[in-house]
């Protein structure tokens, strides 16, 4: 998924993103990236919940923060 989003969109600093980005991330060190959402605001994203077959805009928690393998956008 990381390799996918790096070969098609541009990478920008958790910093530098805004509402429409793209986030990708990983559950721990040196495994696969399985799991993406689209940032909606400062705190909150859009994104599937595990289990629940439903996409819905939550939190923006220091856990997800901790877990961005890559953060996609930069348009003008």
């Amino acid at each position: 998924m990381l390799m996918a989003a790096r070969r098609r969109c541009l990478e920008i600093a958790l910093a530098d993103a805004r509402a429409g980005d793209i986030l990708v991330f990983r559950w721990r060190d040196g495994v696969p990236t399985k799991h993406g959402g689209i940032l909606t605001g400062p705190d909150t994203m859009i994104h599937a919940y595990d289990g629940t077959g439903k996409v819905r805009e939550g939190n923006f928690a220091e856990v997800w923060r901790k877990s961005i393998a890559g953060v996609f956008g930069g348009y003008p």
